[in-house]
């Protein structure tokens, strides 16, 4: 079952999945952490690499003799991975500390709802492999 999980996005849907869990935890330590002094915001980044992947694998030319020079990036589902950074804006706050607990709240429900139509995005093609595998 390992080959399903590359084929028709479920590769990339995968991918955004787990760029999205580690946000969700990501905004929750930051919202844990709003009293502790000198505490600086951690975020995930995924969106902007998610869009270089799909351009890079829309642009692919085939090469069928050595002598050709290939067109595009042949990437590899494993090398699409989210990025986690500090945030080291500085703060406003006499502690040191740059959580803004209501643009946290805020990212936390963006995030969720991201999250969620990604799961309803699975959801949807592993409902269709079923009707497929029934004859239906």
């Amino acid at each position: 079952m390992d080959w399903l999980l590359e084929t028709q996005g479920f590769g990339l849907l995968s991918k955004g999945i787990d760029a999205s869990f580690s946000r969700h935890n990501m905004l929750a330590n930051n919202i844990s952490n709003v009293n502790t002094p000198n505490f600086k915001r951690s975020d995930v980044r995924f969106s902007d690499i998610f869009s270089d992947f799909v351009e890079k694998r829309n642009i692919r030319g085939t090469v069928t003799d050595s002598r050709h020079i290939q067109i595009g990036t042949p990437d590899k589902m494993e090398n699409l991975q989210h990025q986690e950074f500090k945030d080291d804006r500085h703060s406003s706050r006499n502690d040191g500390n740059n959580v803004d607990v209501e643009f946290e709240m805020a990212q936390l429900v963006k995030n969720s709802m991201y999250t969620q139509t990604l799961l309803t995005l699975m959801s949807g093609k592993m409902q269709k492999i079923r009707i497929a595998m029934k004859g239906a």
